[in-house]
């Protein structure tokens, strides 16, 4: 069964004391052929799971029934959804050049492939970006192309001082997007002649996508640094010491800027300043995007047998989601704001957020909070 934990009363997060109720899941979905750090794909109704085996299987999302499977062969990076569409990327070896790629829609209907396209190097990353409707593919070579979802039409390339290592991120006509040595570029989409920019060279790789306010984009870096720099110049503002890496993407949330850690903390910042507004000690190391669902922040620390919803503004522990077994998180936990899916060794589970409780378990204690002074950063 999975457990909702809901605070029964006031207080600081340390004084509240939460009696998990007991909901079942949604559904399963368990196998023996769960890749690991996988990402589900997730439309408005259908969740799509790669699998070790090299098939592609769609579920339904309300209830987990499958809807068809089709044999793909490996795929990587994860796959997503664009419009009618299910994009893969399948290393080409053995089908076309050694060190390319092929990228391939599937109807999501069917699973029927719809069309491919080789591309020249291997793949780092597959996004869709919508506004503008496009599909962003990273390659090892330095170069980031648009791709339209409809037919695979290469629509533009730009070079990159080095292979990206973060997700894009899209506002307008300005794609901003990390590297794996530490450049956080910024790529003006000219109406068919996108170009870089502009760059700026931080302490070490970007891996988590960076966020955007309205005057500043916030990056944060292997090195365990978050930055909040100039979208005009470029320049440094200030720059705060983290406890460890981050890979889990920045989150600007009103006056605030959230990073989440891989010492097991998600951290709040203020967003002109720099101050620090609170922290939240977690169960496991936080290598996940934050997953907003409505008001709540959703945590999935790897390998940890529970979330935790966070309130964006203070940091407290909404409610949590346990699960009964052996295998914790394993990839980052996606969904459509109501169901959510958890990744594990062992298959997924998926919760619904708006399920009614059951019955009572027993009480739990949130992991130490308190608000952090600008020496301990």
């Amino acid at each position: 069964a999975i457990a909702i934990a809901i605070p029964t009363r006031g207080g600081t997060p340390a004084a509240q004391n939460d009696r998990p109720l007991v909901i079942d899941r949604a559904w399963s979905f368990l196998t023996t052929e769960a890749p690991r750090h996988w990402r589900p794909a997730v439309d408005r109704d259908s969740v799509y799971l790669p699998l070790t085996s090299g098939r592609l299987v769609a579920l339904q999302l309300d209830n987990g029934a499958e809807r068809w499977s089709a044999e793909t062969g490996q795929i990587d990076p994860a796959p997503v959804t664009a419009s009618s569409w299910v994009i893969i990327v399948i290393p080409s070896s053995g089908e076309g050049p050694a060190t390319g790629s092929i990228v391939r829609a599937l109807d999501r209907a069917t699973g029927k492939t719809a069309w491919e396209k080789t591309m020249p190097a291997g793949a780092v990353r597959l996004q869709y970006c919508d506004p503008p409707g496009i599909l962003l593919l990273s390659q090892e070579d330095g170069t980031l192309t648009g791709l339209r979802p409809g037919d695979g039409t290469v629509t533009w390339t730009v070079a990159l001082p080095e292979a990206a290592s973060s997700e894009c991120i899209i506002e307008g006509s300005t794609l901003w997007v990390g590297t794996g040595k530490g450049h956080l570029c910024r790529i003006d989409l000219h109406p068919g002649t996108p170009r870089l920019g502009g760059t700026v060279r931080l302490d070490a790789a970007i891996r988590s996508r960076p966020g955007l306010s309205a005057r500043s984009v916030f990056a944060a870096t292997s090195g365990g640094n978050l930055y909040r720099i100039d979208r005009r110049g470029l320049k440094v503002k200030w720059t705060r010491r983290l406890g460890a890496a981050v890979s889990a993407a920045v989150v600007p949330q009103g006056s605030q800027v959230i990073a989440a850690c891989y010492d097991n903390y998600v951290y709040s910042f203020d967003q002109q300043s720099g101050d620090p507004r609170w922290r939240r000690l977690t169960a496991g190391r936080i290598v996940n995007d934050l997953f907003p669902a409505g008001i709540e922040l959703w945590v999935a620390p790897l390998r940890a047998n529970r979330l935790l919803a966070l309130d964006p503004a203070s940091g407290s522990v909404i409610r949590t989601i346990d699960w009964d077994g052996d295998s914790g998180v394993s990839g980052p936990i996606a969904g459509n704001g109501q169901m959510i899916l958890i990744p594990t060794d062992e298959g997924v589970y998926a919760a619904n957020l708006a399920a009614k409780a059951g019955a009572e378990t027993k009480s739990w204690m949130p992991p130490p909070w308190r608000p952090i002074r600008r020496a301990e950063i």
